[in-house]
């Protein structure tokens, strides 16, 4: 399906790691675009034909706002799709927004919380919100799969 690159509908939603089109072109839960899958969500805020996307998003993809790109439904395999083991890169958006995380058991425990349930892979970059910051995440192992609540997750904090 060939969709028009928006921007996201709203702040909020630029840390989900999902993607937005309109409930009328809502047609997978989980959609490829380029090398990456993404969770997609039906958003009313989103005009039929577009597809809503944060700027880490469009950037891997290579597209700007008004360019066109194609997404393709994605099937998650029943089986042996799960990541065992996680090894992210972490750091804030804007240089010095925040001190480096002390406890990087919660920020472990709370990326695989925000993150369960989405299709991750290498060189993928997602955003979430932590601590009132925006923090970068690049996927810096050798997976393709699903984030679970058993994934083992490895955060290494980029100074």
């Amino acid at each position: 399906m060939a969709l028009t690159v928006v921007y996201m509908p709203s702040n909020e939603l630029t840390t989900t790691g999902y993607i937005y089109v309109n409930p009328s072109d809502a047609r997978a839960a989980y959609v490829s675009m380029g090398d990456f899958v993404y969770r997609c969500a039906p958003h009313p805020g989103v005009n039929p034909g577009d597809v809503a996307l944060n700027a880490i998003q469009r950037r891997l993809a290579a597209v700007s706002a008004g360019d066109e790109i194609q997404i393709a439904d994605f099937l998650v395999p029943m089986r042996d799709f799960d990541i065992r083991v996680l090894t992210v890169q972490a750091e804030w958006v804007k240089l010095n927004a925040a001190p480096p995380p002390q406890d990087l058991t919660a920020l472990t425990n709370a990326f695989r919380t925000h993150f369960t349930g989405q299709v991750l892979a290498e060189g993928q970059k997602v955003l979430m919100n932590y601590d009132g910051n925006a923090m970068l995440f690049t996927i810096k192992n050798d997976v393709k799969g699903l984030v679970t609540t058993s994934t083992e997750v490895h955060v290494e904090y980029l100074m």
